[in-house]
């Protein structure tokens, strides 16, 4: 494998970690994009691109995760707007969020939570 593919490895990895920031800081991926960033500066790429292989591999574990929790919910506020206060309270504990509220609060928490 050469240098620009493991680059553009190390970068995508580095980019879905970071594009999922909260999951990130709370699954300990952090530690792992550090593996990366640390065999970087060893100028070790084979080792670099062992860890950004972790990382995805995490990385797909956290989605997995999130995509369980989504489940079917609609995934764009207009989605969750359609859906009676009941529903949506529901989508709230499922989520792990505050339930109680007006139903634009309700949208609003469910879609910081899951993004």
């Amino acid at each position: 494998m050469d240098l620009t593919t493991t680059l553009a490895g190390i970068g995508l990895a580095i980019v879905l970690a970071l594009g999922l920031r909260k999951i990130f800081l709370t699954s300990g991926l952090s530690d792992e994009v550090k593996d990366v960033v640390e065999a970087i500066k060893e100028g070790d790429l084979a080792e670099a691109l062992d860890e950004v292989k972790d990382v995805v591999e995490a990385v797909e574990e956290v989605v997995d995760e999130v995509e369980d929790l989504w489940g079917d919910l609609p995934r764009t506020k207009s989605g969750l707007q359609k859906m009676t206060k009941a529903d949506l309270v529901a989508a709230a504990e499922q989520v792990g969020v505050d339930a109680t509220g007006l139903k634009g609060e309700l949208v609003d928490r469910i879609l910081a939570e899951v993004k």
